[in-house]
């Protein structure tokens, strides 16, 4: 009787935790904002918007396309100059409801709105589902996709960092790539923050994902999987290391298990302006 009774108990308390969780990994993501000072900024340009999404990982239960759009429609509201999507489209979870294609996790990304452009890198997920369906639907959406070049956009170069976790990075080439725009503030756009020591050249802000911010963090313990072979270092948030600035989403999809404890789906509003403004 009395192990049947702590059997009760512990069943009880595992379907709250995952109830919990699964609750935290569907809710409305949080906005959370960065003013970034950039010395350089060019005279007379205003603050530049720029909304940083990253793994998005559509699969069920917890990533429909139907939740994606709702999400998107959120964005939109925040009126960003420029979208930058950091990765990871699509999720191969082990405890998935539903997969989907490239084409249906791009799809509710086309809706999104800003006034300069949107642009794109690939994360891990997206090569082991295999890349050509992402170029393919990124190119359906004119929504141009960098690897390891560098385009202008406004008054920034943009510099996209293909996907250190898989070994597709090539910073050189990204800096060669850069070496062939006029001088700009340069902002890199990465799925993974590992890149961040290894950049010489000067940045702005560094725009990475890949973290979830731990995804399953618990007390006095932490998160219970480290995706960035530093550790907490990268884990989350917006930080200095060494000379560069970054910002690291949580994301807003999931991977492993559709749940997320202490690591709330989020996306960023990031300001760059010049420090008189």
């Amino acid at each position: 009787m009395f192990k049947f009774s702590y059997f009760l108990i512990a069943v009880t308390l595992i379907m709250s935790f995952l109830g919990y969780g699964y609750l935290e990994a569907t809710r409305d993501p949080i906005a959370r904002g960065a003013d970034v000072i950039v010395p350089d900024w060019p005279k007379d340009t205003p603050p530049l918007k720029i909304i940083l999404l990253s793994d998005t990982q559509m699969a069920g239960p917890d990533m429909t396309p139907e939740r994606l759009s709702a999400i998107v429609e959120q964005v939109n509201t925040h009126n960003a100059d420029i979208i930058a999507l950091a990765g990871d489209y699509i999720s191969q979870k082990t405890f998935s409801t539903k997969h989907y294609t490239a084409g249906q996790s791009i799809a509710p990304l086309k809706n999104l709105k800003a006034n300069m452009g949107i642009v794109a890198v690939l994360g891990n997920h997206d090569y082991w589902a295999g890349e050509e369906g992402f170029i393919a639907a990124f190119n359906d959406a004119n929504i141009p996709v960098l690897r390891n070049e560098a385009i202008s956009i406004g008054p920034i170069n943009m510099v996209g960092i293909d996907d250190e976790f898989t070994r597709h990075h090539d910073i050189e080439a990204a800096e060669e790539s850069l070496k062939r725009l006029s001088p700009a503030p340069n902002v890199v756009l990465t799925h993974g923050p590992d890149v961040t020591p290894k950049i010489k050249f000067d940045t702005a802000v560094i725009l990475a994902g890949h973290t979830h911010c731990g995804q399953i963090k618990l007390p006095f313990i932490g998160a219970i999987k480290q995706v960035s072979r530093y550790g907490e270092r990268f884990e989350c948030g917006y930080l200095k290391d060494r000379y560069n600035y970054i910002v690291i989403s949580a994301g807003l999809g999931t991977s492993i298990f559709p749940i997320r404890i202490n690591a709330p789906p989020d996306f960023w509003v990031i300001t760059l302006k010049g420090q008189s403004e």
